[in-house]
């Protein structure tokens, strides 16, 4: 229980430095969160041939909203917001 702990503090700092970095618009960024999309689109595909089950429901959901993150990161807008050059601080 208390590595679970550890583990979730640690993943729980990941994100927000990763969050952190995306707002000012590192390209960097985008490409781990699209890797990390990936492997939770991947794991998430194993989890719905396990059988029909409450938690299917939420699951496919959580993979449509992922599969939209990515498709959203790489569209033109988006595009042009990662590679405007920003100030480094």
């Amino acid at each position: 229980m208390v590595v679970a702990l550890e583990i979730g503090l640690i993943l729980i700092a990941l994100d927000i430095f990763i969050l952190l970095k995306l707002r000012p618009g590192r390209n960097w960024v985008r490409v781990v969160l699209t890797v990390l999309g990936v492997l939770s689109i991947l794991s998430g595909l194993s989890g719905l041939t396990q059988g029909f089950r409450v938690g299917t429901i939420f699951s496919a959901i959580s993979l449509v909203m992922v599969i939209a993150a990515i498709v959203f990161m790489y569209k033109a807008p988006a595009k042009a917001y990662f590679s405007t050059p920003t100030p480094q601080y």
